[in-house]
């Protein structure tokens, strides 16, 4: 089975439809309608070449095949859930995770002594990597993941790139 021809959605649906029994209440905690759930379990038999489900009195009774499989698809969709939980909160103590920031070496000098001091009390798993990714490059660098951090002058316009002043700093001339 190729992967990357399966709908995901359709495990889904199986999950439903194993725990249910029945693909109207099926459709109804998966949010679709019954054809949906039938059209759903269809593609999933093509797919495993293999009815999955046989309807009796009892309801939706799982071949062997199903029951071979509800394990492992049931770990999958639980770890996706988790991921997708995950990915919308931070916990900092917990962090395992490399970041990856463009700065310039002054805004390097500055920033890292008290940044440092800071992530090996509350995030004493982060890293940080400085590189310094030319400001025409920022915005591709962002949108490509090998940038997750840009520290500079607010030259960069660019509506998708979100920009929060940091430092404010007063320069000071001095002269003979």
């Amino acid at each position: 089975m190729n992967l990357n021809k399966v709908d995901l959605n359709l495990f889904i649906v199986f999950d439903a439809i194993y725990t249910e029994a029945n693909l109207t209440r099926a459709g109804q905690i998966v949010g679709i309608t019954q054809p949906a759930v039938s059209n759903a379990l269809a593609r999933l038999r093509e797919t495993f070449n293999d009815p999955l489900f046989v309807r009796t009195a009892q309801g939706m009774v799982p071949t062997p095949m199903a029951q071979n499989i509800i394990g492992p698809v049931r770990n999958a969709l639980q770890l996706l859930r988790v991921s997708v939980q995950e990915s919308r909160t931070f916990n900092p103590l917990q962090a395992n995770k490399t970041f990856r920031i463009s700065m310039t070496d002054l805004t390097e000098a500055v920033v890292f002594p008290p940044l440092f001091q800071r992530l090996r009390r509350l995030a004493p798993n982060v890293k940080i990597e400085s590189m310094l990714a030319k400001r025409r490059e920022t915005t591709k660098e962002l949108a490509a993941g090998r940038l997750d951090f840009a520290m500079d002058a607010p030259l960069n316009t660019d509506p998708q790139v979100r920009h929060v002043k940091l430092l404010e700093d007063r320069y000071v001339c001095a002269m003979r």
